[in-house]
């Protein structure tokens, strides 16, 4: 018989398998998309954090104040 823990591992197991065998496979159209959001950095003081954001149509670069939570300022990507 099996121990406690090993049956629970078996049991975990099964429903991760069962969960990947139910899933969507992806399309090639997934693989090519860029992400939202990208390139993620935060400034060496810590308080701002600037990043790439893109919603498809317009591709931007993201400056943000931490310390206040406002949105210092955006470009266009393709200025940069």
């Amino acid at each position: 018989m099996l121990s406690r823990p090993l049956f629970l591992a078996a049991i975990y197991l099964l429903l991760c398998v069962s969960r990947m065998a139910n899933a969507e496979p992806l399309s090639a159209e997934n693989f090519g998309k860029l992400p939202q959001v990208s390139l993620m950095q935060i400034s060496p003081s810590g308080n701002r954090l600037a990043w790439r954001q893109n919603d498809g149509e317009a591709d931007y670069i993201v400056v943000k104040d931490l310390t206040n939570n406002t949105i210092i300022g955006t470009i266009d990507a393709k200025e940069v």
